[in-house]
């Protein structure tokens, strides 16, 4: 064959494909902008769909009006009526679901809330896929993801809302029966209101399965410990809802009267000139009065609570309340009339004794010592009142929450009171061991709790007791400590904590009758001898040490072994 003629051939078969393949793409493009054509006559059939749903609505509201009102029907004489105004007033005003990620918990409430929407506005939704695009709209984070995946893949579940609810719940696992039934059981009301427990017990009680008395029983069974006992006495509902009414009322009653109790009692104290403990710090300036004596009223009966629509209590009615309730005949507070405070304080006053709880203005200020608290890390530099008639050292409770300091529960809380008796505040707990430095002494001890912002930091007679100090009233800079042998002498340097030395808290305290300190001069002493001070005092010089059972060890090098030898007989040294 000629080569000329094979090499025509080749170029009219080549230019031949080359056709071909622009047909075919000219094919594909013709058949995607069908299928876009059948999409956007779909799109436009809904669209027109939903209009004509919108108006066929509206016209039988219309309809629906005039039959109902026939005289506002305009006569055939008269001119075309106005134009109908829109009935979208008539339609429910629904807030729009809140948005979800698919966390945990969050899928239930947005499938109610949309299944709110598409119940009371079926107008806005005509078809599934619309249904199923709202969701996707209020969908955000991974949730939004996996929806955008699937209605650009034309997934099925996307074709259905019902199929697309049911896919979403995926994000949203529920809770199984028994793991429901195990929570219901153990739920209890705690701190929290009886509204608010209530609330969280119903909400498991849906899902629970149980049935009206099992869920009964239950919420009896978590309520606290007050409220259970005030719903004793009373007839109880059958059903559910009222008792739970019922609790949360009493609830109510129960807070309302403890707050009148607070308020009638801060109003009687107010009265009888008694000062509060946040006025005037946790002690009492307490000072005797003329010797006239005072007659102790009984409290008036304005101190019960008043309620709208109700006359004042009869004294029968007054008794009777008492009595169920458990309070004092004589005060109303809760305790028996046995061991009433303000009874007792009344027979006392009758027979000519009286004491003051009122402080006077002129009162000296204490002078306060000193005092380096250390806790780990935290030191803190501040002025300690140091009180003979407080029974034990205290220590203000926001203080110990700045120091960090652990607390631990009294087995028996201690009352303070005053020197007349009445009651002051209740200690129940006590810090743990904490590092106090006065000066050049240190020790660790711990510190029973109060509110007490004027004074932080309290040394009672326990602590004077076992130091015996020597201590400058007028500034109060402690001069020196108990000597060996006298009281409860410590090592300065030695740290001691209380509770461990016992044989300190039983030693006897003897007065220290010379006042005077006595001082080693330090002048011609190297500064590194100086916390031996002791060493040379004159006085200490005149007196031998104190015996001991034991040999003092002198040790020429610190940590050596004593050597050690062959065996020599004595028999042999003599010869």
């Amino acid at each position: 064959m000629n080569p000329a003629s094979s090499d025509h051939l080749s170029a009219a078969i080549r230019s031949q494909g080359a056709r071909l393949n622009l047909q075919e793409d000219q094919m594909s493009a013709l058949q995607q902008g069908v299928r876009m054509l059948g999409g956007s006559q779909e799109e436009f059939r809904s669209g027109m769909t939903a209009q004509v749903t919108i108006l066929t609505t509206q016209i039988e509201q219309v309809l629906a009006h005039l039959t109902k009102n026939p005289s506002a029907t305009p006569s055939p004489a008269t001119a075309a009526a106005p134009p109908v105004p829109a009935t979208h007033a008539l339609t429910p005003h629904l807030a729009p679901p809140e948005k979800i990620s698919g966390e945990s918990g969050e899928c239930r409430s947005f499938i109610v809330d949309c299944e709110m929407h598409y119940e009371q506005l079926p107008s806005a939704f005509p078809t599934e896929k619309s249904k199923v695009a709202f969701m996707i709209s209020h969908l955000t984070g991974r949730a939004r993801d996996w929806a955008t995946a699937e209605w650009s893949r034309g997934s099925p579940i996307c074709q259905s809302g019902d199929w697309f609810i049911e896919a979403l719940r995926v994000f949203d696992p529920t809770t199984s029966g028994r793991e429901t039934a195990r929570k219901l059981s153990s739920i209890r009301q705690g701190k929290d209101s009886v509204s608010d427990y209530a609330i969280r017990f119903r909400t498991l009680a849906t899902d629970s399965g149980w049935n009206s008395t099992a869920l009964y029983d239950a919420f009896i069974k978590g309520l606290a410990e007050s409220i259970q006992d005030l719903l004793v006495p009373l007839d109880l509902p059958e059903d559910l809802d009222s008792l739970i009414a019922l609790a949360v009322r009493t609830d109510h009653r129960l807070t309302e009267r403890k707050r009148d109790k607070s308020q009638a009692t801060v109003f009687l104290d107010h009265a009888r000139g008694r000062p509060s403990p946040a006025s005037h710090g946790w002690r009492d300036s307490i000072r005797s009065s003329s010797p006239v004596p005072r007659r102790a009223t009984p409290p008036s009966y304005s101190e019960e609570p008043m309620q709208l629509g109700r006359a004042k209590l009869s004294a029968e009615e007054r008794r009777r309340r008492r009595l169920q309730e458990g309070r004092c005949f004589y005060c109303g507070q809760g305790h028996l009339l046995a061991a009433c405070p303000v009874k007792g304080r009344a027979h006392q006053l009758e027979k000519g004794f009286w004491v003051s709880h009122s402080s006077t203005s002129d009162s000296p200020s204490h002078s306060l010592t000193d005092i380096q608290v250390k806790h780990h890390d935290i030191t803190v530099s501040l002025g300690v009142l140091i009180d003979s008639g407080a029974d034990e050292s205290f220590m203000d409770w926001d203080f110990a929450q700045k120091l960090n300091v652990k607390t631990e529960p009294l087995s028996l809380p201690l009352e303070a009171s005053a020197l007349d008796g009445s009651f002051i505040f209740k200690v129940t707990h006590v810090t743990e061991p904490v590092e106090v430095t006065i000066e050049d002494h240190h020790e660790l001890m711990s510190f029973h709790l109060m509110h007490s912002a004027q004074h932080p930091l309290i040394l009672g007679f326990p602590w004077l007791k076992r130091h015996n100090p020597h201590i400058d009233w007028c500034s109060g800079k402690v001069m020196g400590w108990g000597r060996p042998g006298v009281g409860a002498g410590l090592d300065l340097n030695k740290k001691v904590e209380i509770g461990v030395v016992a044989d300190l808290n039983s030693a006897s305290v003897l007065p220290h009758t010379d006042l005077k300190v006595d001082r080693p001069d330090l002048t011609s002493i190297p500064s590194c001898y100086h916390d031996l001070g002791e060493v040379f005092l004159k006085s200490k010089a005149m007196s031998l040490p104190p015996h001991r059972p034991y040999d003092c060890p002198i040790e020429l090098i610190p940590g050596a072994s004593i050597p050690k030898g062959g065996y020599i007989p004595f028999r042999a040294l003599r010869r």
